[in-house]
């Protein structure tokens, strides 16, 4: 908008809210909510391509012990199998009615009243990702989410996990009694070697229980959480935190070196500037979002889905 005018300039609005407003915008929703905040820090940036495409290793290559001048075996084996996701695609939108623009003319007001319409696109695009990482696949337009990640039959990523063994997940779904005993159990069906989860997600009423199991002393918490902003309580070293969009009864074992939350790098939070509609009084601006969350080893992610409050 003009300096020292009534008369707002959305050429500017347009430019100030790509360059000041939306990467404010775009950290607060990665970094609100603890599992997306996670999974964005070891996120993968792609360009085009008809879909996703991840890379599995899930047999072992040619190689053992030889002596002198042996001969080796180099003959190529099907290791990778590759898992194929589609991409999905989110927007919000921010719309200003020209009745508002006109009662907030002058530069205070209209910042104010812009200020509050960025934030709850803000609140918006974060509720829709941090649901649809949670999803089931059922809705094909929504991420393809945990639900259909962690489990142990159906398909996933184009491949069969009723019979692909290597493809299914480890999951306690007889467990309703949260105990100490039951996830030790699970973790360690979720580790082999150095593979094992680094991160613990369940409700509010789990997180309860799991913290009224331990004695104080035992009640730790994550340093690299804290300096996110979220709560946690360790298990066995690895953080266990709430995540409101957590389905009822489930307590997640994530393995994120496994898991990718992929951003097209030419639509990650893109901004569309404002512009004003076709027969309507108001202009309208947009954000979107192009993507999918991908895993590329689901044996080693867990999850318990029957815990009773």
């Amino acid at each position: 908008m003009a300096l020292g005018s009534s008369t707002i300039s959305w050429n500017n609005v347009n430019t100030l809210t790509e360059r000041v407003a939306l990467p404010r915008i775009v950290d607060q929703i990665f970094r609100s909510n603890p599992t997306i905040n996670k999974l964005w820090k070891s996120g993968t940036k792609l360009g085009g391509g008809a879909f996703i495409t991840q890379h599995l290793a899930y047999a072992e290559g040619p190689g053992g012990a030889f002596e002198g001048m042996e001969a080796h075996d180099v003959s190529e084996r099907d290791q990778f199998a590759p898992a194929i996701f589609n991409w999905k695609h989110y927007y919000v939108s921010i719309t200003v009615r020209r009745a508002d623009e006109l009662k907030n003319s002058g530069k205070p007001a209209f910042a104010k009243l812009l200020t509050a319409k960025m934030k709850i696109a803000e609140k918006t695009m974060r509720n829709l990702l941090a649901q649809g990482i949670y999803s089931d696949g059922s809705n094909v337009k929504e991420i393809t989410g945990f639900r259909a990640m962690v489990t142990a039959s159906g398909v996933y990523g184009n491949i069969s996990k009723t019979t692909n063994a290597f493809w299914q997940s480890k999951l306690d779904t007889t467990t309703t009694t949260l105990s100490i005993g039951a996830m030790r159990t699970l973790m360690g069906r979720c580790t082999e070697d150095s593979d094992t989860p680094d991160m613990l997600v369940t409700t509010q009423s789990n997180y309860d229980i799991y913290y009224g199991l331990l004695q104080p002393q035992q009640r730790f918490a994550s340093e690299s959480m804290a300096k996110g902003g979220f709560t946690s309580i360790m298990f066995e070293g690895r953080p266990l935190v709430v995540d409101s969009h957590c389905p009822t009864g489930y307590l997640y074992f994530f393995n994120t070196d496994y898991t990718d939350l992929i951003s097209h790098e030419d639509e990650n939070m893109r901004f569309e500037p404002f512009r004003r509609p076709f027969r309507q009084a108001g202009r309208s601006a947009f954000i979107y979002w192009f993507g999918n969350l991908t895993g590329s080893n689901c044996r080693f992610q867990g999850a318990m889905t029957a815990i009773a409050n």
